[in-house]
């Protein structure tokens, strides 16, 4: 179940985009994954994206989930697009409906 995502590209140009996503499985375990795409031919060419691709995957053991490992494990996830474009500290979503990331936000959203 995913539980916490953001979402950012530049300026508006969805072609090159970013996504961060933590998902909670059934056995309590946390997967933190972020998703990037960019332009086919780079900033200048035809058109179109690439397909989105896994660039980096965090796995945290159920008997090591803690909302500040949560925390420190998903901004590891974030790159330059997310920080600049995506405004992570207030725009980051929990499946709480609350904004923003800190451990007292990843806790609500494991409590549900």
């Amino acid at each position: 179940m995913k539980i916490g995502w953001i979402h950012a590209c530049i300026a508006g140009d969805f072609r090159y985009s970013t996504s961060v996503d933590v998902y909670l499985d059934d056995n309590s375990n946390i997967l933190i994954e972020r998703l990037e795409n960019g332009a086919v031919g780079g900033m200048d060419g035809p058109g179109g994206a690439t397909e989105s691709q896994a660039s980096y995957q965090k796995k945290i053991l159920a008997k090591n989930v803690s909302p500040a490992v949560v925390v420190k494990e998903t901004k590891k996830a974030f790159d330059h697009i997310i920080n600049r474009y995506g405004t992570p500290s207030k725009n980051f979503k929990w499946v709480t409906g609350e904004k923003g990331i800190s451990a007292a936000k990843v806790k609500k959203a494991l409590s549900r």
